[in-house]
Parts: structure tokens; sequence; C-alpha cells
């Protein structure tokens, strides 16, 4: 692939053009630089995540994501800034985003299972960016798969608001039997949030 073509693919121009916006934003107010980073290290943290699902070509996958990965490098130090107070609020925050009413439902794919729940914000903090783990287990009660998924439908999470959510698994592919994909199933499953994003007013 030449550079030229490289340079047009979309995940490349979305991943310049959130580099690019955040800069220029610190640049213009320095005193929100330090949020400003953060956001932008949160956004390309979301989206080299993404990346992660998507059909683009390898060698494109693989330079963009150390791309998207050294940058996120460069903006830390920002990142950390002000850590002891965001880990404070993101403990207290924790205790209070529950999920509940975990279950099953069909999936539009045979070789995929879908996991639901609802997600409750018991907190006193407005929450974004908010990622879910989700692990399976055997009916001997044996770790069979683990998963962590961003819940990108959710834009916001006001408090005390709920909403349902779904999760979905891969079995395999599409030449396994039905029995064998079958077999591959959660004799059962737990749901957990792992990570949000606290918004405050000064974001």
């Amino acid at each position: 692939m030449k550079i030229p073509d490289f340079l047009n693919q979309p995940i490349v121009v979305v991943i310049i053009a959130v580099t690019y916006f955040f800069i220029l934003q610190s640049a213009m107010g320095k005193t929100s630089l330090q949020a400003e980073i953060r956001d932008a290290y949160k956004e390309l943290q979301r989206i080299a995540d993404d990346l992660s699902k998507t059909d683009e070509p390898g060698k494109v996958k693989e330079v963009v994501s150390n791309f998207a990965n050294q940058v996120m490098e460069g903006f830390k130090a920002g990142f950390r800034a002000g850590s002891k107070e965001d880990l404070a609020a993101f403990r207290e925050a924790k205790k209070n985003i529950i999920i509940r009413d975990t279950g099953r439902a069909p999936s539009s794919w045979k070789t995929r299972e879908k996991f639901i729940a609802i997600l409750d914000n018991r907190s006193k903090y407005p929450v974004s960016n908010i990622k879910v783990n989700l692990s399976c287990y055997s009916k001997d009660g044996k770790l069979i798969d683990s998963l962590n998924d961003w819940i990108s439908e959710i834009k916001l999470l006001e408090p005390n608001e709920s909403v349902s959510i779904a999760v979905d698994r891969s079995l395999g592919d599409s030449s396994l039997s039905d029995e064998e994909l079958a077999i591959r199933k959660a004799h059962s499953f737990e749901m957990k949030v792992i990570s949000f994003d606290i918004k405050k007013l000064e974001d």
C-alpha cells in the first residue's frame, strides 16, 4: 500500500484529526491544558480499542495501532496530572455504578451468544466511555473466556439513570457445526463495570 493510500484510510484520518484537534485546543487555553490532554488520551484509547474489532487490513491495523499507542504514551504525563483526585472520585463512583438483572438473549448470529443486563448509575456523577468486563465459565466453574467491551451506545449516563446493555461473545467461525457451537457456550457468566470517565462541569 502506498503512503498516500495509507493516509486516506478512514481510521488514519480519524486519529490524525483527533490528535490535531486536542493539541490545538490545548494550545489555545493553558488553563484547560491538562483536561484537554486527558480527553485526547482517553479518545485515542477508545479508537485503538475499537480498531481491534474492525476488518481493516492487517498491516494497516498494525501501523495505526502503533501510531495510536505512541501518541497516547506522549499524553500520559498530562493524563496523570491530577490523578489523585480522579482516582478518589472514580473509586467513589465505581461502588455505585451497578450491573443488575443479567441474562441471555437470542443473537442475530449463530456464531455468537448475547448477554444482557441493566446498568444503573447510582453515583452523583455523570459518566461516559463505560467499559464492561464479561467473564464466562464452564459447567465445572472454570474460566473459559473473558472480554472487555466498550458500551459505545451510551454517550452519557446521568446520575440515577438506568439503561439496558448487551455484550456479544464469539463462539468461533461459521465452519463449526451447531453441536460444536453449542459446546462452546458459557454455562455461567459474570458482568462488571471496570472503566468509565467521570464528566465534571469543567469538562
